[in-house]
């Protein structure tokens, strides 16, 4: 009972078990000159009782294990050193809290010495074949590259592909299903053994390549594109281009008029002066789409006229001033004033600042009249002249 005279129920209170942290998880690694290189995801442990070390065991037959002395860490990856080349040991990683280190994580096999990783892995498709090419191993764990294995995948798994023995890092892969997609990948091989395959890289036989060359020149709110078509067609005759266009830096793309036909040039209009834009133009066939090539332009025209010319005459000379026009799309470069005597034939012209607005012209005779004018020129060219005003020298 309480002091209200209420029957008052048991209290229920759960507390949450506090004990070593659980075990890493996604324990990896991979050899080196050497070493061994590991990578693991962080244990669980509770909150207010993080890991602050890591126990680190190799053993060479899965039932001995020696504690690697690697100070004290709480990284999540470790290169172990010191450890003799064309070895094969198995690491597992503990980690620890107050309460001491808590189970160990699944082992993971390492060859020590073996190559790292190919990288770079491209595809040049065919007719019925792709050519591939790597990057070799940035590290070849301290044996020279004897060979590399090339997989392929359809469908399902992975099986190698027949090549012949060699430490070149290009293949071409013949025999290949025009428009069907497959993956491959590549490993490198030394005496110590296999090393792992690096990235995976998928490619259609039958599809032509990429078109090169790929200019643009800019027009007033349009852009004229001109290409060099593609090398090989992929075994299939090139049907037609496909142009998209990007205002966003490629984040997102519009087809321009679909797939264009088979000229190497195409106007695309409509555009905003002033405002970039991405294209990318891709060759067609019967097969599939090339991979895209692209250029960056940016529409504009020449400067529009300037406006609200005045001047006024002083002793030996003039200042004047006028509206800024617009640019075009592209940047003033320069502004050019141009004077001349009244009743004689031909201008002089002087140059401003591409920012200004005003100027003055000394040297001038009294009692003279001048005609004066100013032109804006940008990137394309020269704008139309402002009108003429008519000023008398005092």
């Amino acid at each position: 009972m309480d002091g209200m005279g209420r029957s008052v129920g048991p209290m229920q209170v759960t507390v949450s078990p506090v004990g070593p942290p659980a075990a890493p998880t996604g324990l990896t690694g991979r050899g080196g000159d050497t070493a061994a290189i590991l990578a693991w995801t962080a244990a669980y442990s509770a909150e207010d009782d993080p890991v602050v070390d890591h126990v680190v065991q190799y053993s060479a037959d899965g039932v001995q294990w020696t504690t690697i002395d690697v100070g004290t860490t709480t990284e999540t990856s470790l290169k172990v050193t010191g450890l003799a080349n064309e070895t094969i040991l198995k690491f597992r990683v503990m980690a620890v809290n107050s309460r001491g280190p808590g189970p160990a994580s699944e082992p993971v096999t390492v060859v020590v010495g073996q190559p790292a990783a190919p990288t770079r892995l491209a595809a040049i498709v065919g007719d019925e074949h792709i050519q591939l090419s790597w990057v070799a191993p940035a590290d070849d764990g301290g044996s020279p590259i004897l060979d590399y294995v090339v997989e392929r995948r359809i469908d399902g798994g992975w099986t190698i592909v027949d090549d012949e023995y060699s430490a070149t890092t290009t293949a071409v892969i013949h025999g290949l299903t025009n428009g069907t997609q497959e993956d491959f990948r590549v490993a490198a091989v030394t005496a110590v053994g296999r090393g792992p395959t690096g990235s995976v890289v998928s490619a259609v036989a039958g599809r032509p390549d990429p078109v090169s060359a790929l200019k643009a020149r800019v027009g007033d709110g349009n852009v004229t594109l001109s290409w060099t078509p593609s090398t090989h067609d992929g075994g299939s005759p090139i049907l037609g281009y496909r142009i998209e266009y990007s205002v966003d830096d490629g984040s997102s793309w519009g087809v321009v008029d679909g797939e264009v036909g088979t000229s190497t040039t195409a106007t695309v209009y409509g555009l905003r002066n002033g405002t970039e834009y991405q294209f990318s133009v891709a060759a067609v066939t019967e097969i599939g789409m090339s991979g895209t090539t692209s250029v960056a332009a940016v529409p504009a025209t020449i400067p529009d006229q300037a406006t609200s010319l005045m001047a006024v005459g002083e002793v030996d000379g003039l200042v004047f001033r006028w509206r800024r026009p617009s640019d075009g799309g592209s940047a003033i470069t320069r502004i050019l004033v141009d004077l001349a005597v009244v009743g004689s034939e031909g201008w002089k012209t002087y140059e401003a600042g591409p920012a200004t607005t005003t100027a003055r012209i000394g040297g001038l005779v009294t009692g003279s009249e001048y005609l004066v004018r100013v032109t804006y020129e940008n990137g394309i060219g020269a704008g139309e002249p402002s009108d003429a005003v008519r000023v008398l020298i005092r």
